[in-house]
């Protein structure tokens, strides 16, 4: 989750593509994160319905998504000789870490604030994040801190500056990095409170692997798209019916983008659809942000409402509906005022 992260990521990516193969490239990777966005739609409806448990039922792989994506530009952009040589392209992606750190903060510490009243004695706002630090910084997930995706992928992007030396020293030591954490998020799993922030970060370095694959790889899934479509449900079938393991998780969402690339790249972003998809791609971190915060009000003011009735899709369309109008207005008045732009950049960017 992370336009603007990925976008982040992304930017001088986009500035360097050359060749219509590679803008092909990077309007697809656009497009899945639009997938992803507007899938988290219906993943948060759950959420916020009076059966929570129904969005990890249905659309486990999405939590791991959006940070498999932002390992895979961190590496696909910055582990090349030039950029670790860029001292500037370390003190960019510290910066954007800590930027998501405190916008994290921000927005739960809000949260907090305008929530419901709470009893007396009961810590809020500042407080409550002090008094909670080690479940919400640490330990992670949606039960003590609104937004929890954001955690997890500004510790990847915190990360990344060291990742980058690994790599200019060996290209072999960010694998074992990976390994030494998926074996660390193994042995967290098997606690009574794993940290779901590990588990992320794990699939994030995973991503950062990921990442590596040649272009010529990328172009295949464009030809084959049908091929991870049909893999895809074979193995939630398999998972469901035959053998589970505890990385079914972190495999689901790497299938799963795989399959959802591969149909936007043979699709392309040339369609009106294809286009609104990059367009709420490109500004995913804001558009998370949104859907939550809407649906949040919409839960304070009307409460939770059941899932599958008419008022609960009503309200996952016109969320979702709203976001894509967001998107769209937020593009089109940051080409036309540059206050705009600047701001937007200087939150985001």
């Amino acid at each position: 989750m992370v336009e603007q992260v990925e976008s982040q990521v992304a930017n001088p990516l986009r500035r360097r593509a050359r060749r219509p193969s590679a803008r092909a490239r990077i309007d697809a990777l656009d497009m899945t994160k639009g997938v992803l966005v507007v899938a988290m739609v219906v993943y948060h409806s759950f959420n916020y319905s009076t059966d929570y448990t129904l969005g990890f039922k249905y659309l486990p792989f999405l939590p791991p998504s959006f940070i498999l994506i932002t390992g895979f530009l961190i590496s696909r952009l910055y582990f090349t000789p030039e950029a670790a040589r860029d001292v500037s392209v370390y003190g960019r992606l510290l910066l954007r870490g800590f930027r998501l750190l405190f916008v994290f903060t921000v927005l739960n510490v809000l949260t907090q604030l305008v929530g419901r009243r709470k009893a007396v004695g009961t810590p809020q706002g500042m407080s409550y994040l002090f008094d909670n630090w080690y479940e919400i910084y640490i330990t992670g997930g949606g039960h003590y801190a609104a937004f929890s995706i954001l955690l997890p992928i500004a510790y990847l992007l915190l990360l990344a500056p060291i990742l980058i030396l690994l790599y200019r020293a060996h290209p072999l030591l960010v694998p074992l990095v990976a390994v030494a954490f998926a074996v660390f998020s193994t042995i967290d799993a098997r606690q009574e409170d794993p940290s779901f922030n590990l588990t992320l970060v794990t699939a994030g370095l995973i991503g950062v692997i990921v990442g590596r694959v040649p272009d010529s790889a990328l172009s295949l899934l464009q030809r084959y798209w049908y091929v991870p479509v049909i893999v895809y449900p074979g193995y939630i079938a398999f998972t469901h019916l035959v053998w589970q393991s505890r990385f079914d998780q972190l495999l689901d969402a790497f299938l799963a983008l795989v399959a959802i690339f591969g149909i936007c790249a043979a699709m392309g972003a040339g369609g009106l659809f294809g286009r609104e998809l990059v367009v709420v791609g490109k500004y995913s971190l804001l558009a998370y942000i949104f859907q939550i915060a809407v649906l949040q009000v919409l839960t304070r003011l009307f409460g939770r409402l059941e899932p599958f009735t008419i008022s609960f899709f009503l309200q996952m369309l016109g969320v979702g509906m709203l976001m894509i109008l967001l998107a769209e207005g937020l593009q089109r008045a940051r080409s036309r005022a540059a206050w705009i732009d600047g701001s937007y950049r200087a939150i985001f960017a």
